[in-house]
C-alpha cells in the first residue's frame, strides 16, 4: 500500500511503503573476516591518554634547562670579554708606565743618560789631571 502525502512544512512528497522509506538502500554485507582488527594494550592506552600533563611538564623542564644553559654561556662570554678588555687596558697602562720610567724630562732613557754621563766623566778626567 503506497501512501502519498503532501508535507506542508517541507513542501515535498513523502512516500511511505508499509512503514519503510523507499529511499533507504539495503546495506551490503561486509566481509568481516578480511577486515583489519585493532587491538589496544589497555595499559599503554591509559598511559597515553593520561600522560599529556606529564609530557608537557617534561617539555617545559627541558626548555627551562636549555634556557638556563644559554644564559650561563652568555654570562661566561661576557665575563671573558670583560677580562680581555681589562687585560688590554692594564697592558697599555704598564707600557706607558715603563716608558715614563725609562724616559726623563730630557726625553732620554735612563740607560742613555748613564752612558752619556760616563762619557762626560771620562772626558773630564784627562782635563783634571
Amino acid at each position: 500500500a503506497v501512501v502519498s502525502t503532501q508535507s506542508a512544512h517541507y513542501g515535498r512528497d513523502l512516500r511511505m511503503e508499509s512503514g519503510k522509506d523507499r529511499n533507504t538502500k539495503r546495506r551490503k554485507e561486509k566481509n568481516r573476516a578480511s577486515k583489519l582488527v585493532l587491538k589496544f594494550d589497555e595499559t599503554k592506552r591509559t598511559e597515553y591518554l593520561t600522560g599529556f600533563r606529564k609530557r608537557r611538564k617534561e617539555r617545559q623542564e627541558r626548555a627551562k634547562q636549555e634556557q638556563a644553559k644559554l644564559i650561563k654561556e652568555a654570562r661566561a662570554s661576557l665575563k671573558k670579554k670583560e677580562r680581555e678588555k681589562k687585560k688590554k687596558k692594564l697592558e697599555k697602562i704598564m707600557a706607558s708606565f715603563q716608558d715614563s720610567i725609562n724616559k726623563d724630562e730630557d726625553g732620554l732613557s735612563v740607560l742613555e743618560k748613564k752612558e752619556k754621563s760616563t762619557d762626560c766623566d771620562s772626558a773630564l778626567i784627562p782635563l783634571l789631571s
